[in-house]
């Protein structure tokens, strides 16, 4: 979703301007140096003056485009037009209550950044403390648009139906990355920065990650029929209007044998999404948290030798040969 917020240039240099007069008069006033470079000191009307400002409003912004590569940022900022638009295309998962928010947060990184430039070319020794404030600005934007967990209120996890002699698995496509979403959201909010900040790298969203995020479901997905290929009659991939209306799902149509413990069936889907799940999750840490991979895989491998035992269950025993022990 696009999301639209209005500044004024205007604003903003006069914000600039009128910080740079209070500094001169609070901070400055027990240094020594004469009344004219004071003066000299504060940023005014005259023109090297504006262009400098407006110029540093330019490259501000550019930098905070840079900080927020995820959110696809635009602006309209041009020459002649004191009012200008940024444009972010953001998550459906954001708080955009927050909007508001968002703009004057935006504009007190850009008057701050602006004021940073501006010691730092006039008053070097002045420049640190805006610089940290510029920092601090940053985090909260970001804090603001820090995603929400996925809604999942009336999904479902997973369906087994037995119909016409064929036992249906059915996993649902987007409780499979709902799951992914929330749980990769929960491990970038235990992994924060030292001011607060929750690792941004591990929040996935729609709009960014979810056409991989379907890969890799989509190549579990197969792994499982491979797992399960004895038993596997077919499987139907698509939007299933028997069983589930409009969502798609991955159908699993299985023949299990007359001595197979059915009990088990349940805990067969069961077994299945957490596979996706973990699976999918392994994949995507293990470039970046390849720690954190291991154990997401684990709990992946778990799930897949429990797939095998479930179909090999029979009311009164595993089937299989004997053997010395």
């Amino acid at each position: 979703m696009n999301v639209r917020i209005n500044l004024s240039k205007g604003k903003i240099v006069l914000r600039a301007k009128d910080d740079t007069y209070l500094a001169v008069r609070s901070f400055l006033s027990s240094h020594d140096s004469n009344a004219n470079s004071k003066y000299e000191m504060q940023a005014d009307e005259r023109e090297t003056h504006e262009r400098k400002l407006l110029n540093s409003i330019r490259t501000s912004l550019s930098k905070l485009k840079s900080e927020l590569p995820r959110y696809r940022m635009s602006d309209t900022l041009t020459d002649g037009y004191d009012s200008f638009e940024i444009s972010f295309e953001l998550s459906d998962r954001t708080d955009f209550t927050r909007v508001k928010d968002v703009e004057r947060m935006v504009e007190e990184y850009l008057y701050r950044s602006i004021v940073a430039d501006w010691w730092q070319t006039n008053y070097p020794e002045l420049s640190a403390s805006y610089l940290s404030n510029v920092s601090v600005s940053l985090d909260g934007i970001r804090r603001l648009l820090s995603l929400s967990n996925p809604n999942d209120e009336n999904l479902i996890r997973y369906k087994c139906i037995y119909s016409c002699g064929y036992r249906n698995v059915l996993l649902y496509k987007e409780s499979l990355l709902n799951e992914i979403h929330t749980e990769l959201l929960k491990l970038s909010r235990s992994r924060t920065n030292e001011t607060g900040i929750p690792d941004i790298h591990l929040q996935t969203n729609e709009l960014e990650d979810e056409s991989l995020l379907v890969r890799y479901i989509n190549r579990h997905i197969g792994r499982i029929c491979s797992r399960i290929n004895v038993y596997l009659y077919e499987l139907i991939s698509g939007f299933d209007n028997e069983h589930s209306g409009e969502a798609y799902v991955y159908k699993f149509k299985l023949v299990m044998p007359d001595k197979w413990d059915c009990r088990l069936f349940e805990q067969l889907g069961e077994e299945m999404h957490s596979y996706v799940v973990n699976a999918a999750i392994t994949e995507w840490l293990k470039s970046y948290l390849p720690d954190m991979a291991s154990v997401y895989g684990s709990q992946a491998d778990s799930a897949w030798d429990n797939i095998k035992h479930i179909v090999s269950v029979r009311r009164g025993g595993l089937n299989k040969p004997l053997q010395p022990f």
